[in-house]
């Protein structure tokens, strides 16, 4: 038993790495009960933490598709409790909506939040929710916000045993609520969160909003980067090497430009790790990017597109090489210009994943079959979905899907959603918005029986763990009774190797397509 609890902890710490502007030289700094620290250290993304990851949300229990009716049941004071966390853990995320239209989605004033930590009887948050999201205590933009019609706080709240949270819903019609969180293995080194931050703390998250407040731009405090510049040229058909780089060490930056985008729909970004036959990515860039329908430029904090460049911040390490590889199935020829920047490092902690990315279509779903994010066994955390979803002329309630995500092999999933814009951060159908780590690339709404989006959600600090497998599903449509064309790409981290079970793969490229470009 003492053996197995110093292999769990020694998940949480990282051993001290040579370079302290990539990661700490102490090592209960990166504890993975240093919530603060870790989110104002974009660099450490990266490294799989122990504990587990989860949410409660709202959804309806009875399978039906009423979704603002779940709960745990009533407090004692008749408010119902909406989560029960045992801890040492943290909530990360909190989003909320309702159902008052008339008064353009807002709380009404006798809608209360209360939290309650490690079983005391007084809360140690007692606000109304309309004043909660961006307007008490450090609950401010851009961390917690109004985006319209939706709700959302991505301020840590830390608990070293245990955490309840309960609503009073007042006169507030149809509350909708998700609450991510993650449990610690140990809270040695904890604070209980506390409406007035220590010094460290608050420098900490104002490095976390400095990151929100400048996507596009690196998220990383880094001297003593290397930079190498390509402009290569890859005939129909062919595949060429874009970097070839020995390690140790951590790409920070990776750009790409071509003179017609559009051809980046048919050509394909590949990379492998430390010698590895496999490629740990292997997508169309367009995909990657964001751009399945679209050329349209956004800035979110990892990845993006501008006015001259393709933008990836995903910190990438690497122990032996790193080596990365387009291929042209174009007819024409592919003039890439890159820029990569990297880090050289000593040595890479091996508590370091390496950085993966999984493309999947399925054009178009099956009906009564849920649509695959990803599945795979391993060990390791999902960062980041990237969906594309086009109803192809039918109905809008497509949207009304949930993600569904089982890890480890659990017969219940940790993760059940209540619709599919508000695993986006959105509610009430999409809306086009560009976020740091949310937002809506690509959107064609010009009724309700067309519809075509595409949106992403990136997790600094609401990720995925998962320690065995995962399956990360998503209903098209209430119990997926919609059929329509999605493809996806997940962003992940994997320690080792990983057995990845796509049910329903791409044809990959083979030979030379026809360039259809990008609407």
């Amino acid at each position: 038993m003492k053996n197995r609890l110093a292999n769990f902890i020694g998940l949480f710490t990282l051993l001290i790495i040579s370079n302290p502007y990539v990661f700490s030289q102490n090592p209960n700094e990166y504890a993975a009960n240093n919530i603060y620290s870790q989110l104002a250290h974009f660099e450490w993304l990266p490294a799989i933490p122990g504990g587990k990851s989860g949410m409660f949300s709202s959804y309806d229990r009875s399978g039906g598709n009423i979704d603002w009716i779940g709960n745990l049941g009533n407090a004692g004071d008749g408010s119902k409790i909406i989560a029960h966390m045992d801890g040492p853990g943290c909530i990360t995320r909190i989003w909320m909506t309702n159902a008052c239209y008339s008064d353009g989605y807002d709380f009404q004033d006798d809608t209360i939040l209360k939290i309650y930590l490690n079983g005391e009887s007084d809360p140690v948050i007692n606000v109304p929710l309309k004043i909660f999201f961006g307007n008490y205590a450090h609950f401010e933009l851009p961390l917690a916000h109004k985006v319209k019609k939706a709700y959302f706080s991505y301020v840590p709240i830390p608990y070293t045993q245990s955490c309840e949270i309960t609503l009073e819903e007042g006169s507030t019609t149809a509350i909708y609520y998700q609450i991510n969180y993650r449990q610690f293995l140990t809270n040695q080194g904890m604070d209980d969160f506390s409406l007035t931050l220590n010094t460290s703390n608050a420098s900490n998250l104002d490095d976390f909003i400095d990151i929100w407040n400048n996507p596009g731009s690196t998220p990383y405090k880094i001297s003593d980067l290397t930079e190498i510049s390509v402009d290569k040229n890859c005939p129909p058909g062919e595949e060429i090497n874009l970097f070839n780089i020995e390690g140790p060490g951590v790409i920070t930056m990776m750009d790409i430009d071509v003179e017609d985008r559009g051809m980046l729909r048919n050509t394909y970004l590949s990379i492998y790790w430390d010698n590895n036959v496999n490629p740990a990515v292997n997508i169309p860039i367009a995909d990657f990017f964001g751009m399945r329908f679209e050329n349209r430029k956004y800035k979110s904090v990892p990845i993006g597109i501008t006015e001259d460049k393709l933008y990836c911040y995903f910190p990438m390490p690497f122990s032996v090489n790193a080596r990365i590889t387009i291929k042209n199935t174009n007819y024409g020829n592919l003039q890439m210009r890159s820029n990569l920047k990297y880090k050289k490092m000593s040595e890479i902690d091996d508590r370091f994943g390496r950085f993966h990315a999984f493309y999947h279509e399925e054009l178009p779903t099956e009906q009564y079959r849920h649509y695959q994010l990803l599945t795979i066994n391993g060990t390791g955390k999902l960062v980041g979905v990237m969906l594309n979803m086009d109803n192809t002329g039918g109905t809008g309630a497509m949207i009304e899907g949930d993600e569904i995500i089982y890890v480890n092999g659990e017969s219940q999933p940790s993760w059940h959603g209540t619709g599919s814009e508000d695993f986006f951060n959105q509610a009430w159908g999409y809306n086009d918005v560009i976020y740091p780590f949310h937002g809506t690339p690509y959107f064609y709404y010009p009724n309700y029986t067309y519809l075509k989006f595409t949106c992403y959600r990136f997790m600094p600090s609401d990720f995925v763990i998962f320690d065995g497998s995962i399956n990360a599903l998503f209903e098209v449509g209430h119990n997926s009774e919609v059929v329509a064309n999605y493809s996806s790409v997940v962003y992940y981290y994997l320690l080792g190797e990983g057995i990845v079970l796509d049910t329903n793969p791409p044809s990959p490229p083979t030979g030379v397509k026809v360039n259809k470009g990008i609407e």
